[in-house]
């Protein structure tokens, strides 16, 4: 079972927000159902200071990169060439969840649905990029 709260409760000794929110987390946990509170977030510098100051944090960004698909080299997949990539002939598709896929020589292939082998797996910042081939 989930429950939201929502209150105009605010420790105005404390001025940063996100000190009020860690604050807040940690003066419920402490109350007798207060076990299982959790600071949701999308922020990643708030998550990193509550769980420093032992708050428990479902950090929705990460709960996101966890539901991504993972394609690992070799594996096939099926993706559609939604326009033209920057180098060569490169097709460049997307997966269902946004990752994006470059096809070798799929630039001709634009608005057609294709099977591909992933190639390469590259991790940025912002989640995993593909590089494939044509089948």
């Amino acid at each position: 079972m989930f429950s939201v709260r929502f209150t105009d409760e605010d420790p105005s000794e404390i001025k940063e927000i996100d000190h009020k929110l860690i604050a807040l987390a940690k003066r419920w946990h402490g109350m007798p159902d207060g076990k299982h509170i959790r600071l949701v977030t999308v922020d990643f510098n708030l998550a990193h200071a509550a769980r420093a100051q032992g708050v428990r944090v479902l950090n929705i960004t990460d709960i996101a990169q966890a539901l991504k698909l993972s394609l690992v080299p070799g594996e096939e997949a099926a993706v559609r060439i939604a326009h033209v990539g920057r180098e060569r002939s490169q097709g460049v598709g997307y997966l269902v969840d946004g990752t994006m896929i470059v096809v070798e020589d799929a630039k001709d292939k634009v608005g057609l649905e294709v099977s591909v082998i992933i190639t390469k797996v590259h991790q940025t910042p912002a989640g995993q990029l593909f590089f494939a081939r044509l089948q």
